[in-house]
């Protein structure tokens, strides 16, 4: 009986890692492959244009965002009007982008939005841009109506 129970215990316990191995890896390739959901900053309903350009990636870029409700962010913080004026000139020092990315809520009325960019560019080294979608090309010409080649 003494004997018994030492020769089980001397026998190696083997742990079959490979499965562990592949799972792991089938969850990295599954966060790897998908992007990242969330975007930065505050949701507005972008106005379409045909010509819109892509953003240079090479500095983060100041965005100013202006809601339906006429609501002004800053990156994600909620500022007035009033702040805007005194806060923008702290901010184009602090940063080497002099351009302010402007998005702004389709529905939002033109003096609104023109406004704020009076602000923007009386502060002394700053740029205006105006970001909206990317609207997908249609297969008919709008001046005519005749199917686009």
């Amino acid at each position: 009986m003494r004997n018994r129970r030492y020769r089980n215990s001397s026998q190696k316990l083997h742990i079959n890692i490979a499965p562990l191995v592949e799972v792991m890896l089938v969850i990295l390739l599954i966060f790897m492959l998908n992007p990242p959901s969330q975007k930065v900053g505050v949701s507005v309903d972008l106005p379409s244009t045909e010509s819109a350009a892509k953003q240079d990636d090479t500095q983060t870029p100041i965005i100013l965002t202006i809601t339906k409700d006429s609501e002004i962010y800053i990156q994600d913080t909620k500022i007035s009007i009033d702040e805007l004026s005194k806060k923008l000139p702290i901010i184009m020092k602090q940063t080497s982008n002099n351009i302010v990315h402007v998005q702004a809520d389709k529905d939002l009325s033109y003096g609104a939005i023109l406004k704020i960019m009076d602000i923007i560019s009386t502060t002394p080294g700053c740029k205006v841009s105006l970001i909206s979608q990317n609207e997908p090309h249609n297969k008919y010409d709008k001046r005519n109506g005749r199917k686009r080649k």
